[in-house]
């Protein structure tokens, strides 16, 4: 059994799966080398995909922004602004359309509630930790949730 399935037995943890979905955009944006065809969109479905299942996958969506816009940075004219522009949208717009898909409870008021709620006390509790020091090491997890559990101390 691969050890990321020990390390996570108790709760469900979609990292792995948002780093193999990052991992695929960056794969299909070198192989579209700028034509914007259809490894472009399978790259924008893949960091849609990645933001559906965990939404600190919006981290890679500058990537995807300077991926579209690198263009403009050596040849700048109005009609490929616009072109660019409207690209950008549309990018952002499925992945905006991935999120629901995925987490079909936003689209209720309550839903956004408990959402926006559960962001911030994961943010609090991110810093609180941080700032005392409670960071666990990869050793400190193995230690306490692998030898101890499958080799206890007799």
């Amino acid at each position: 059994m691969p050890v990321f399935w020990l390390l996570s037995r108790r709760s469900f943890h979609p990292q792995w799966m948002m780093t193999l979905l990052f991992a695929l955009s960056v794969y299909f944006l070198l192989k579209d080398k700028q034509q914007f065809g259809r490894n472009f969109w399978f790259a924008v479905g893949a960091i849609g995909g990645a933001v559906a299942i965990k939404i600190q996958g919006v981290i890679i969506l500058p990537l995807l922004i300077l991926y579209i816009i690198q263009g403009l940075f050596f040849k700048f004219n109005i009609s490929s602004l616009i072109t660019k522009s409207l690209l950008t949208l549309k990018s952002l717009s499925v992945v905006a359309l991935a999120y629901v898909l995925g987490n079909p409870h936003v689209l209720h008021p309550l839903g956004r509630i408990a959402v926006a709620h559960n962001f911030r006390m994961g943010m609090r509790l991110d810093a609180r930790n941080i700032a005392k020091g409670n960071v666990s090491t990869f050793y400190q997890t193995l230690e306490n949730d692998v030898l101890l559990q499958f080799f206890p101390l007799v």
